[in-house]
Protein backbone atom coordinates (compact mmCIF):
# COMPACT_ATOMS: atom_id res chain seq x y z
CA UNK A 1 0.00 0.00 0.00
CA UNK A 2 3.00 2.60 0.51
CA UNK A 3 4.85 1.32 -2.23
CA UNK A 4 1.61 2.56 -3.84
CA UNK A 5 0.53 5.26 -2.85
CA UNK A 6 4.42 6.41 -3.29
CA UNK A 7 4.17 5.41 -7.25
CA UNK A 8 1.07 7.38 -7.99
CA UNK A 9 2.24 10.28 -5.85
CA UNK A 10 5.21 10.43 -8.76
CA UNK A 11 2.69 9.44 -11.16
CA UNK A 12 0.24 12.72 -10.69
CA UNK A 13 3.57 14.91 -10.44
CA UNK A 14 4.58 13.72 -13.76
CA UNK A 15 1.78 14.03 -15.51
CA UNK A 16 0.09 17.10 -13.99
CA UNK A 17 3.10 19.68 -13.25
CA UNK A 18 5.58 21.10 -15.71
CA UNK A 19 9.23 20.32 -14.97
CA UNK A 20 10.17 22.47 -12.64
CA UNK A 21 6.18 23.84 -11.76
CA UNK A 22 5.18 23.98 -7.77
CA UNK A 23 1.82 23.14 -6.57
CA UNK A 24 -0.17 23.79 -3.35
CA UNK A 25 -3.75 22.98 -2.26
CA UNK A 26 -4.31 26.67 -0.66
CA UNK A 27 -2.37 29.49 -1.71
CA UNK A 28 -1.52 30.31 2.10
CA UNK A 29 0.26 27.41 2.49
CA UNK A 30 2.37 27.78 -0.71
CA UNK A 31 5.56 29.53 1.33
CA UNK A 32 5.42 26.62 3.88
CA UNK A 33 4.73 23.44 1.42
CA UNK A 34 4.24 22.80 -1.77
CA UNK A 35 5.06 20.05 -4.20
CA UNK A 36 7.96 20.79 -7.24
CA UNK A 37 8.41 18.69 -10.08
CA UNK A 38 12.65 18.22 -11.11
CA UNK A 39 14.51 15.80 -12.28
CA UNK A 40 16.62 13.85 -10.13
CA UNK A 41 19.03 10.99 -10.97
CA UNK A 42 20.92 11.57 -7.16
CA UNK A 43 20.03 11.90 -3.34
CA UNK A 44 20.02 14.61 -1.09
CA UNK A 45 20.91 15.01 2.61
CA UNK A 46 19.92 18.02 3.76
CA UNK A 47 18.60 21.61 3.10
CA UNK A 48 20.56 24.40 3.79
CA UNK A 49 19.43 28.37 4.06
CA UNK A 50 21.96 30.46 2.23
CA UNK A 51 21.79 34.36 1.84
CA UNK A 52 19.42 36.11 -0.20
CA UNK A 53 16.13 33.98 0.98
CA UNK A 54 17.81 31.12 -0.90
CA UNK A 55 17.73 27.13 0.14
CA UNK A 56 19.60 24.59 -1.25
CA UNK A 57 19.65 21.06 -1.39
CA UNK A 58 22.87 19.07 -1.07
CA UNK A 59 23.89 15.50 -2.09
CA UNK A 60 25.11 14.08 -5.45
CA UNK A 61 23.43 13.55 -8.73
CA UNK A 62 24.35 10.74 -11.02
CA UNK A 63 25.38 11.29 -14.69
CA UNK A 64 25.94 8.19 -17.07
CA UNK A 65 28.36 6.03 -15.11
CA UNK A 66 29.42 8.42 -12.67
CA UNK A 67 27.91 10.60 -9.56
CA UNK A 68 28.95 14.10 -9.18
CA UNK A 69 28.46 16.29 -6.17
CA UNK A 70 25.45 18.56 -6.50
CA UNK A 71 23.54 21.51 -5.49
CA UNK A 72 19.76 22.42 -6.13
CA UNK A 73 18.57 26.08 -5.16
CA UNK A 74 15.28 27.49 -5.00
CA UNK A 75 14.43 31.33 -3.99
CA UNK A 76 11.37 32.03 -1.57
CA UNK A 77 9.08 31.30 -4.81
CA UNK A 78 10.20 27.61 -5.33
CA UNK A 79 12.09 28.87 -8.88
CA UNK A 80 15.06 26.84 -9.42
CA UNK A 81 18.01 29.58 -9.21
CA UNK A 82 20.60 27.04 -8.84
CA UNK A 83 21.10 23.59 -10.81
CA UNK A 84 24.95 22.48 -10.99
CA UNK A 85 26.91 19.30 -10.44
CA UNK A 86 30.98 20.03 -9.73
CA UNK A 87 33.50 18.25 -11.77
CA UNK A 88 35.42 16.19 -9.72
CA UNK A 89 33.51 15.84 -6.58
CA UNK A 90 31.65 12.35 -6.44
CA UNK A 91 29.19 13.88 -3.80
CA UNK A 92 28.69 16.44 -0.92
CA UNK A 93 28.48 14.69 2.25
CA UNK A 94 28.21 17.99 5.15
CA UNK A 95 27.25 21.09 4.43
CA UNK A 96 26.82 24.14 7.04
CA UNK A 97 26.01 27.48 6.19
CA UNK A 98 28.60 30.28 6.71
CA UNK A 99 28.59 33.22 8.65
CA UNK A 100 28.24 35.46 5.91
CA UNK A 101 25.31 33.39 4.35
CA UNK A 102 27.22 31.30 1.83
CA UNK A 103 27.52 27.08 2.15
CA UNK A 104 30.26 25.11 2.52
CA UNK A 105 29.84 21.92 1.40
CA UNK A 106 32.31 18.80 2.26
CA UNK A 107 32.37 15.70 0.51
CA UNK A 108 34.87 13.12 -1.41
CA UNK A 109 36.77 13.84 -4.63
CA UNK A 110 36.30 11.37 -6.94
CA UNK A 111 38.95 9.14 -7.00
CA UNK A 112 39.13 9.30 -3.45
CA UNK A 113 40.06 11.71 -1.00
CA UNK A 114 38.14 14.63 1.22
CA UNK A 115 37.53 17.61 -0.09
CA UNK A 116 35.72 21.24 0.76
CA UNK A 117 34.11 24.25 -1.26
CA UNK A 118 32.76 27.55 0.01
CA UNK A 119 29.26 28.26 -3.03
CA UNK A 120 27.89 31.67 -3.50
CA UNK A 121 24.30 31.67 -4.01
CA UNK A 122 24.83 32.14 -7.53
CA UNK A 123 26.50 28.25 -7.56
CA UNK A 124 29.82 29.91 -8.51
CA UNK A 125 33.32 28.28 -5.94
CA UNK A 126 34.90 30.96 -4.06
CA UNK A 127 37.22 28.27 -3.17
CA UNK A 128 38.06 24.64 -2.89
CA UNK A 129 40.49 22.82 -0.76
CA UNK A 130 41.66 18.99 -0.32
CA UNK A 131 41.32 18.04 3.50
CA UNK A 132 43.70 15.45 4.34
CA UNK A 133 40.98 13.74 6.35
CA UNK A 134 42.30 9.99 6.37
CA UNK A 135 38.13 8.69 7.24
CA UNK A 136 34.61 9.66 6.49
CA UNK A 137 34.02 13.05 6.38
CA UNK A 138 30.29 13.56 7.61
CA UNK A 139 29.42 16.68 9.85
CA UNK A 140 30.38 19.83 9.24
CA UNK A 141 29.77 23.40 11.72
CA UNK A 142 30.58 27.16 11.19
CA UNK A 143 32.65 28.62 13.47
CA UNK A 144 31.95 32.50 14.31
CA UNK A 145 35.34 33.95 13.06
CA UNK A 146 34.29 32.12 9.54
CA UNK A 147 36.11 29.37 9.61
CA UNK A 148 34.54 25.62 10.06
CA UNK A 149 34.93 22.33 11.98
CA UNK A 150 34.39 18.97 9.94
CA UNK A 151 34.22 15.88 11.65
CA UNK A 152 33.68 11.83 10.70
CA UNK A 153 35.10 8.45 11.81
CA UNK A 154 37.85 6.18 10.38
CA UNK A 155 38.90 2.63 11.36
CA UNK A 156 42.22 2.36 13.25
CA UNK A 157 44.22 -0.28 10.64
CA UNK A 158 46.67 -1.36 13.68
CA UNK A 159 48.41 -4.38 12.04
CA UNK A 160 48.11 -6.37 15.33
CA UNK A 161 44.65 -5.96 15.56
CA UNK A 162 41.99 -8.45 13.83
CA UNK A 163 39.77 -7.06 11.41
CA UNK A 164 36.38 -8.18 12.33
CA UNK A 165 37.56 -5.35 15.77
CA UNK A 166 39.31 -2.52 14.40
CA UNK A 167 38.91 0.23 16.87
CA UNK A 168 36.74 3.52 15.39
CA UNK A 169 38.42 7.12 15.41
CA UNK A 170 36.78 9.93 15.82
CA UNK A 171 38.65 12.46 13.22
CA UNK A 172 38.14 16.16 13.89
CA UNK A 173 39.45 19.01 12.11
CA UNK A 174 40.01 22.86 12.07
CA UNK A 175 39.55 24.89 9.11
CA UNK A 176 40.34 28.74 8.41
CA UNK A 177 38.07 30.79 6.22
CA UNK A 178 39.81 29.91 3.09
CA UNK A 179 39.42 25.74 3.88
CA UNK A 180 43.03 25.60 4.98
CA UNK A 181 43.24 23.19 7.66
CA UNK A 182 44.86 24.55 10.87
CA UNK A 183 44.91 21.07 12.87
CA UNK A 184 43.21 18.02 12.89
CA UNK A 185 43.20 15.10 15.87
CA UNK A 186 42.28 11.92 16.61
CA UNK A 187 40.19 10.63 19.18
CA UNK A 188 40.13 6.53 19.90
CA UNK A 189 39.28 4.46 22.84
CA UNK A 190 41.00 1.67 24.64
CA UNK A 191 38.28 -1.01 23.41
CA UNK A 192 37.06 -1.74 19.74
CA UNK A 193 33.88 -0.93 19.06
CA UNK A 194 31.60 0.98 16.39
CA UNK A 195 30.99 4.50 16.97
CA UNK A 196 28.04 6.31 15.23
CA UNK A 197 28.95 10.09 14.49
CA UNK A 198 25.77 12.29 15.57
CA UNK A 199 27.16 15.57 14.66
CA UNK A 200 29.63 18.05 15.71
CA UNK A 201 29.06 21.48 17.43
CA UNK A 202 31.18 24.61 17.52
CA UNK A 203 31.61 26.17 21.39
CA UNK A 204 32.15 29.49 22.36
CA UNK A 205 35.35 29.22 23.22
CA UNK A 206 36.80 28.10 20.13
CA UNK A 207 36.68 24.78 20.98
CA UNK A 208 34.50 21.91 19.75
CA UNK A 209 31.38 19.41 21.07
CA UNK A 210 31.24 15.64 18.95
CA UNK A 211 28.50 13.52 19.52
CA UNK A 212 27.37 10.12 18.72
CA UNK A 213 26.86 6.70 20.31
CA UNK A 214 29.13 4.47 21.15
CA UNK A 215 28.82 0.77 22.31
CA UNK A 216 25.50 1.30 23.49
CA UNK A 217 26.25 4.35 25.70
CA UNK A 218 25.29 7.91 24.13
CA UNK A 219 28.52 9.80 24.04
CA UNK A 220 29.83 12.97 24.37
CA UNK A 221 33.45 14.70 23.38
CA UNK A 222 34.55 18.20 24.26
CA UNK A 223 37.60 19.73 22.98
CA UNK A 224 39.78 22.67 23.11
CA UNK A 225 40.35 25.68 20.29
CA UNK A 226 43.70 23.74 19.93
CA UNK A 227 41.81 20.67 19.39
CA UNK A 228 42.84 18.82 22.38
CA UNK A 229 40.08 16.81 24.14
CA UNK A 230 38.99 17.83 27.03
CA UNK A 231 36.81 15.85 27.97
CA UNK A 232 34.84 12.41 27.16
CA UNK A 233 32.03 10.80 28.76
CA UNK A 234 29.23 8.00 28.16
CA UNK A 235 25.81 7.98 29.44
CA UNK A 236 23.70 4.90 30.40
CA UNK A 237 19.74 6.38 29.69
CA UNK A 238 17.70 5.06 31.92
CA UNK A 239 16.31 1.81 31.57
CA UNK A 240 19.40 0.10 29.53
CA UNK A 241 21.71 1.25 27.07
CA UNK A 242 21.01 3.40 24.07
CA UNK A 243 21.80 5.73 21.02
CA UNK A 244 22.14 8.94 20.19
CA UNK A 245 19.54 10.07 17.73
CA UNK A 246 20.19 13.56 17.24
CA UNK A 247 22.85 15.46 17.87
CA UNK A 248 23.85 16.92 20.87
CA UNK A 249 23.63 20.96 21.14
CA UNK A 250 24.95 23.34 23.08
CA UNK A 251 22.88 24.59 26.44
CA UNK A 252 24.04 27.60 28.58
CA UNK A 253 27.24 26.19 29.90
CA UNK A 254 26.81 22.43 29.25
CA UNK A 255 24.50 20.07 26.29
CA UNK A 256 21.44 18.65 25.62
CA UNK A 257 21.29 15.16 23.69
CA UNK A 258 17.75 13.46 22.46
CA UNK A 259 18.37 9.29 22.27
CA UNK A 260 16.61 6.42 22.83
CA UNK A 261 17.41 3.50 25.28
CA UNK A 262 16.87 -0.45 23.72
CA UNK A 263 15.04 -1.28 26.93
CA UNK A 264 11.74 -1.97 26.51
CA UNK A 265 8.74 -1.58 28.56
CA UNK A 266 8.25 1.53 30.39
CA UNK A 267 11.42 2.32 30.81
CA UNK A 268 12.39 2.46 27.01
CA UNK A 269 11.70 4.86 24.67
CA UNK A 270 12.70 8.27 23.71
CA UNK A 271 14.88 10.49 26.34
CA UNK A 272 16.10 14.28 26.56
CA UNK A 273 19.22 14.50 28.80
CA UNK A 274 21.26 17.81 30.11
CA UNK A 275 24.73 18.57 31.51
CA UNK A 276 26.56 20.74 32.94
CA UNK A 277 29.81 22.57 31.44
CA UNK A 278 31.98 19.25 32.79
CA UNK A 279 29.75 16.99 31.21
CA UNK A 280 27.95 15.11 34.24
CA UNK A 281 24.66 14.58 34.44
CA UNK A 282 23.75 15.80 38.04
CA UNK A 283 22.14 12.95 40.23
CA UNK A 284 22.75 10.94 37.39
CA UNK A 285 24.77 7.91 38.69
CA UNK A 286 24.30 5.91 35.24
CA UNK A 287 27.29 8.67 33.59
CA UNK A 288 30.26 7.19 33.29
CA UNK A 289 33.54 8.34 31.79
CA UNK A 290 35.26 6.78 28.69
CA UNK A 291 39.03 7.89 28.52
CA UNK A 292 40.46 9.95 25.59
CA UNK A 293 43.22 8.34 23.50
CA UNK A 294 45.16 10.23 21.06
CA UNK A 295 46.90 7.82 18.63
Amino acid sequence: LVIFADQYAKHLVRTRLALNESWSPFPWLAPYARILHIQNTGAAFGMFKQAGGIFTIAGWKQKGQQGYGWLLGFDLSSAVVMDKTYAGIQSWHAAVTSSKGELAAFGQKIGGGSVGALIAPDASVIWQQDIAFGGQLTHAAAMADGGFLVAGVMQDNKPDTPAETFPMLVVVARLDATGNTLWLTKHGWTAPAEFDLSGVAATTDGGYLVAGSFAGYWYGLRGLADGKGLWAKGYHPAGGKGQSRDMAVLCGDGMAMVGSSTAGGPKGGWWVMRTDSAGNVPGNPATQVMPILVP
